[in-house]
């Protein structure tokens, strides 16, 4: 009687299986389910009831008709398409064996409850995949209970918390796959976890969050066949220790910080196809025993800071598929023989200080796919061998100091999408076999010395153009000598400027663009509509004939949305007249105020130049000046309540009295002809007397204060009004 559990423990007294078995599906699990084949999962259902002896089984019954319909068997669960989910025998008290095979027959299957039961012979899953599955939260902590299984596949999921370390348990592991799952903790590999699985052939813990160094006792593995620690933030050296997996055929460390060296003792590893250290600090050369190896046939060691020459012996090769060391300080010649005794596929040796001629027989077995060799210091020739490979995809050579006429099979790669022959030092003209490349899109040939015309046949090489982006200039109709302008098969927007039709009747094409808006009239009424064909955004303002191109016709401008945009172009100046208005109004109430405190301060002084009216109710024989110009404190003979009475000597000998009328501040407002304000008005005066009397009552000496002329009044009266002054107030 064996105990097996998932999601808990079994009770110490009874045989307790409760087994939870998840399986996701890239999407709906039920899209996948509807292509069961029903039959598949009766005969297991079957094959169960015939396994398990005890009187709960009769609950299935009629399993001999054509379509059992097992989905209303107690105990059984089915999804609307008729796939099994679910199976609870619990407390059935069956005895016997679980039948084999239960994920192939039931695919569909989420639980499976056998609590309380006497399941011989353990549980028989021997896999658990749950890749690419979208799960999330923390691996059930209890993985141990699967004493069977033998490949457990979590990779691609989304998985946290702490690393699943009850697998050290399962010791009948041979596959660990948790590929691509950065949320767990930070941790580091402890060697009571991965020792005890002596079975385990393939260890896959890329993009894991694992720190530190890798640890030396990864070499006591022996059983390994497939080491993957990428993706992580590893440091240090690669431990020498790993030339002690003698099965080991894949080694992938790359996307870490490592430093040093690479360990000529990797040499060792006979069985070794594949090989990734790239991206990381390597420094040193490459080793010659690991390129010696006779079954290598991945070689990546790129970005990283490499020194010295390729080992001419990886030319000796095979085997050998790839060779990727682009990126480091690499020096001296690409091996001769490269390529010449096995099917090399790829090249890329770019951004290094190599040196000689291209390997002459990189395609000499016909499946050279990529050779990429910029930026290096290579001289002599493109060999003529390479215009007869047929099946290269991309073929770039440029940042050399390559020299020479171009093969003109080079032009004419057919399955080529990339030929780069730039800044080097290349002769000869571009060769009519352009015609055949009917893949390629990019031809750099820029900073040569090529010469020659381009061939008309370039046409026929459709997929050749550019990506040109933005708007069309304006400025290019200032171009008066231009004949031909073809801007087609570009990835151009905005419009078509009116002004390139100054360059009609010279040819124009704009076809397959993203241009939009009109087209201008002058290419309808020229019938140029072809030359704009390929861009969906495009319209016409009217057409001329039906066998126009299929342009739409432009939307017209919206009477609503004139109206509106008036209402607001009216709102708009609206409110800037207003605030113009405000701040005129602010700018003369400041210089009103300021004019008033002006002519009060003016009005006060004795010696004011402001002019005054000086009106008399009596005829008298004096200038206005004169009295003016003696309103001084010396002749001042008393005061009164509203205002100072001054007593002056005219020219003629005769004595008036004049009187300063204090008004009130609604009153005082009164402008003469210097726009100054004042606060007086002269009184009644008196001739031939020297008495004076505070009084305005008698009609002669009233006090005028509303004359139309708008300025102060001095007012002399009749002698005959003359009374004895005041007392002082």
């Amino acid at each position: 009687m064996v105990s097996t559990t998932l999601c808990s423990s079994p009770p110490p007294l009874l045989c307790f299986v409760l087994i939870i078995i998840i399986f996701f599906a890239s999407g709906d699990g039920g899209a996948a389910a509807a292509a069961l084949e029903l039959d598949t999962q009766a005969a297991y259902l079957a094959n169960m009831k015939e396994q398990f002896a005890g009187p709960g089984m009769s609950r299935w019954w009629d399993f001999m008709s054509p379509a059992p319909d097992y989905c209303s068997f107690h105990g059984i669960a089915c999804d609307r398409s008729g796939n099994v989910t679910g199976i609870d025998v619990t407390s059935w008290r069956l005895v016997g064996r679980l039948p084999p095979g239960v994920c192939a027959a039931l695919p569909a299957l989420r639980e499976l409850r056998m609590a309380y039961n006497d399941v011989r012979g353990g549980f028989p899953l021997g896999v658990l995949n749950l890749s690419y599955s979208g799960v999330s939260g923390a691996v059930p902590p209890n993985l141990s209970r699967l004493r069977a299984l033998r490949v457990l596949d979590l990779s691609n999921n989304l998985f946290t918390g702490a690393f699943p370390t009850s697998i050290a348990n399962v010791t009948s592991l041979e596959v660990v796959n948790l590929n691509e799952n950065p949320g767990f903790d930070v941790w580091r590999p402890p060697e009571s976890l991965f020792v005890p699985l002596r079975r385990i052939r393939v260890l896959i813990l890329s993009t894991t969050s694992m720190r530190g160094g890798i640890p030396a006792w990864f070499g006591n593995m022996t059983s390994l066949t497939d080491l993957e620690l990428s993706g992580n933030f590893l440091t240090g050296r690669i431990p020498e220790s790993l030339a002690r997996l003698p099965r080991l055929q894949f080694l992938e460390l790359y996307y870490n910080e490592l430093e040093g060296g690479v360990p000529a003792e990797l040499g060792n590893l006979t069985q070794l196809t594949d090989m990734d250290l790239s991206e990381n600090r390597l420094t040193g050369g490459i080793p010659d025993s690991l390129c010696a190896l006779r079954n290598l046939r991945v070689l990546q060691i790129y970005t990283n800071r490499l020194t010295g020459p390729i080992p001419a012996v990886l030319g000796n090769s095979t085997q050998l598929r790839i060779l990727s060391v682009y990126r480091n300080q690499l020096t001296g010649e690409i091996p001769a023989d490269l390529g010449r005794y096995s099917d090399l596929n790829v090249i890329e040796v770019s951004e290094n200080q190599l040196t000689g001629p291209l390997p002459p027989y990189a395609c000499a077995n016909g499946q050279l796919q990529y050779i990429l060799v910029l930026s290096n210091l290579l001289t002599g020739p493109i060999l003529p061998a390479y215009a007869e490979c047929t099946p290269l995809l991309r073929f770039r050579v440029s940042n050399n100091h390559l020299e020479g006429d171009v093969p003109p099979g080079i032009f004419g790669l057919p399955h080529a999408s990339i030929v780069d022959l730039s800044y080097n030092h290349f002769t000869g003209p571009v060769a009519a076999t352009v015609a055949g490349a009917t893949n390629l899109t990019s031809l750099f040939a820029s900073n040569n010395r090529m010469s020659g015309q381009l061939p008309p046949e370039i046409a026929a090489a459709s997929g050749l153009g550019n990506r040109l982006n933005g708007s069309i200039p304006e400025t290019l109709a200032g171009l008066k000598a231009l004949n031909v302008l073809n801007l087609s098969d570009n990835a151009l927007s905005g419009e078509i400027p009116e002004s390139l039709c100054k360059l009609l009747p010279n040819s124009l094409d704009f076809s397959n663009n993203n241009l939009s808006g009109p087209v201008p009239l002058q290419l309808i009424k020229e019938g140029l509509l072809e030359s704009v064909a390929g861009n969906p955004g495009l319209c016409v303002a009217f057409r001329l004939n039906l066998t126009d191109p299929a342009l739409p016709l432009c939307p017209r401008p919206s009477l609503r949305r004139g109206l509106a945009r008036n209402v607001w172009v009216v709102g708009v100046c609206a409110l800037v007249c207003a605030v113009a208005m405000l701040a005129l109004a602010r700018r003369w109430v400041l210089r009103a105020r300021r004019c008033a405190e002006q002519e009060g301060a003016l009005a006060l002084s004795p010696a004011s130049s402001a002019s005054y009216d000086v009106r008399s109710f009596h005829k008298l024989s004096f200038e206005q000046h004169e009295i003016l110009e003696a309103l001084i404190d010396k002749n001042i003979v008393g005061h009164g309540g509203s205002g100072t009475v001054y007593k002056i000597e005219l020219s003629s000998g005769e004595l008036v009295a004049v009187k300063k009328l204090w008004l009130s501040s609604s009153k005082r407002l009164l402008r003469g002809p210097s726009s100054k304000q004042v606060d007086w008005a002269a009184a009644a005066a008196m001739t031939n007397t020297t008495n004076t009397r505070d009084s305005t009552t008698s009609d002669a000496g009233r006090t005028t204060k509303d004359d139309s002329s708008g300025e102060p009044k001095v007012l002399v009266a009749d002698h005959h009004h003359a009374s004895p002054p005041p007392p002082p107030p």
